[in-house]
């Protein structure tokens, strides 16, 4: 089983998905980074934020219930059935996926309930959408279809505004189904031997110091202060794949290259 935090993962970093599932496998060979002071407080705004959306939706006069701690899936369609009008931490799963919404919030239409469905709606400290929430609610808008026997049309964000972004599931759902596919894929084939690349350009979350390390080892190119993805590619097409070989190279001219960006790197 899987959750969406999983696919956001692959999502933003492949090597770091990689290892997630190794160390899943060998929990004594290596050790993610500690949760900072910086991220455990973002993590204490969102929970406020979490709060303070649901306090709204109380004072609203909003029929709000919320799903029993560590209730599984049997309990949140009794709760569905029962047809309140929002669910806080409904827990959701279908054959692959597994996870804890933040909001179900019930709509006009059909379902295997009657005549109401659920969308799901998320909050978010940012103030602008990103494109992995949308990626996150599909995932959540596809497990709470095994629930319903409908897929939600709209999902829904929360920013840390107080503004409610409302999008269509249509819009994002295809890309997310192949993204989906491939790391399902991915999983499937798992090789512990087959490391995908890093760079320092790459957001690898809980394995940033370790990837680091990696990048350091190798003398990696992108840790060339100010060097873009696209110009690493140019230099991996002429054989340049480090910063030592980026210094003595004796070329003068790379395809689709300033002369002085060359210069300036190097």
């Amino acid at each position: 089983m899987y959750s969406p935090s999983d696919l956001i993962t692959f999502m933003e970093s492949e090597f770091a998905s990689w290892m997630d599932r190794l160390y899943l496998d060998h929990p004594d060979e290596f050790a993610p980074d500690a949760a900072d002071d910086a991220m455990l407080l973002l993590q204490q705004q969102g929970t406020q934020h979490e709060q303070q959306y649901l306090s709204k939706l109380i004072d609203a006069g909003k029929d709000v219930i919320k799903a029993p701690a560590k209730a599984g899936f049997d309990e949140t369609l009794n709760i569905m059935r029962a047809g309140h009008e929002v669910i806080y931490q409904a827990y959701l799963r279908d054959a692959q996926f597994a996870g804890v919404a933040d909001f179900l919030v019930r709509a006009n239409g059909r379902s295997e309930f009657g005549d109401y469905y659920y969308q799901v709606w998320d909050t978010k400290l940012a103030l602008n959408p990103k494109p992995y929430f949308l990626i996150q609610l599909c995932c959540y808008a596809e497990m709470l279809a095994t629930a319903q026997g409908v897929r939600s049309p709209v999902v829904g964000i929360v920013l840390g505004n107080g503004e409610e972004r409302a999008f269509r599931t249509n819009d994002f759902h295809f890309y997310y189904k192949q993204l989906k596919d491939s790391f399902i894929e991915r999983q499937r084939t798992f090789d512990p031997k087959s490391r995908p690349e890093t760079s320092k350009l790459e957001e690898c979350r809980r394995w940033n110091a370790y990837a680091e390390q990696l990048l350091v080892e190798s003398d990696h190119i992108s840790r060339v202060a100010n060097i873009r993805k696209t110009q690493i590619k140019k230099f991996d097409q002429v054989g340049i794949k480090t910063m030592h070989s980026l210094a003595t190279t004796e070329l003068t001219y790379v395809k689709d290259m300033e002369i002085s960006t060359l210069e300036t790197l190097k």
